[in-house]
């Protein structure tokens, strides 16, 4: 019976690859590890892939023996994913040391800033409704005030009858 680990390799979401230590040549990878990379048969040094700068951080982190932590954007199809790069050498049979690649999506940035986006949208619609509700409870406030008035000052003629407004309905002045 053939081994499931290959197989099971490509069908993560996270890249795995193994690269020689000295000269970081890729000696085998998965299927999505090979994707982010886009590796061809002509790229297949681990320095094609990243800056002189994290060059020079991934061989003192080498030299040190710690773990090598690097983000990278990768156009996946038409979406943009950031992948978290974890390098490490570890040493598979006695004497061989190798650079253990692995590799994860991390869109926690990409989502907050979108949460945010959103929240501010959000934000804005129920700033403009409670304004919108403002205006309209001051313009009926100063409605009602408007025909208060107005019923007062007509109240306030002696000659006139207004229900309510202090004098006897007709009923309670024939008793």
């Amino acid at each position: 019976m053939s081994t499931l680990i290959p197989e099971l390799f490509d069908l993560v979401d996270q890249g795995i690859g193994v690269f020689t230590s000295d000269t970081r040549r890729l000696v085998e990878c998965n299927r999505v590890l090979k994707n982010w990379l886009a590796l061809k048969s002509d790229s297949e040094l681990l320095s094609d892939h990243m800056g002189e700068k994290d060059l020079a951080r991934l061989k003192k982190a080498i030299e040190k023996g710690r773990i090598f932590r690097i983000k990278k954007e990768v156009t996946v199809v038409s979406r943009i994913d950031n992948i978290d790069f974890k390098i490490q050498v570890v040493t598979l049979s006695p004497g061989k040391r190798f650079l253990m690649v692995q590799g994860i999506v991390n869109n926690s940035e990409r989502e907050s800033h979108r949460i945010m986006k959103e929240y501010s949208m959000i934000n804005e619609k129920n700033k403009k409704t409670v304004k919108r509700r403002k205006r309209k409870s001051t313009t009926g406030q100063q409605s009602q005030e408007h025909v208060y008035c107005h019923n007062e000052s007509r109240a306030s003629y002696p000659h006139e009858w207004h229900p309510g407004h202090g004098t006897k309905s007709r009923e309670h002045s024939t008793r």
